[in-house]
């Protein structure tokens, strides 16, 4: 009985992230925030995809189609839009998500203010949690991607007085 109890405390979560964000020193901040939980409490091994781009977040969607679907997105609503033009906005990618992946937990952030833009998100996307951008700091993210993990949703101040 000791042997199985050590065991079930021993065994750690993998979970296949994807962070959508054009901002590389925002991707390491995030990057941070997930080695910070990892290193706190032991129980996740996350294994981190980054896309750059729209382009790029499209090539790693095709990717995990193929190969291992996202558990957890973390996405930048407010990407520039793909060369061919199919997505527009980090709010497409949601969305493109969201119909590939409907097991998977997105966490939006934006930089939109505009009540109109962030309802439509909370709408379309149906994020399992949501930050705004001037709000984000380590702590928050920590709290946010361990409560969306856990038990969904999160949603910032400012999004809270939204619903």
């Amino acid at each position: 009985m000791l042997k199985r109890v050590n065991y079930l405390l021993c065994m750690v979560k993998s979970i296949h992230v994807l962070i959508i964000e054009e901002v590389p020193l925002v991707v390491d901040g995030i990057k941070a925030a997930f080695e910070d939980i990892s290193e706190g409490n032991g129980f996740y091994d996350f294994k981190i995809s980054v896309a750059l781009s729209s382009d790029d977040g499209l090539e790693e969607i095709d990717k995990a189609v193929k190969a291992m679907p996202f558990d957890l997105v973390l996405l930048d609503t407010c990407m520039s839009k793909s060369e061919d033009e199919s997505i527009l906005s980090g709010e497409d990618l949601g969305l493109e998500i969201r119909n590939t992946f409907p097991r998977a937990k997105i966490i939006a952030f934006s930089s939109y203010k505009n009540n109109y833009m962030l309802n439509n998100i909370l709408k379309s996307i149906d994020p399992d949690g949501f930050l705004i951008k001037n709000e984000l700091h380590r702590d928050k993210l920590i709290e946010a991607i361990s409560t969306v993990i856990v038990e969904p949703p999160f949603y910032s101040k400012v999004i809270q007085k939204l619903i």
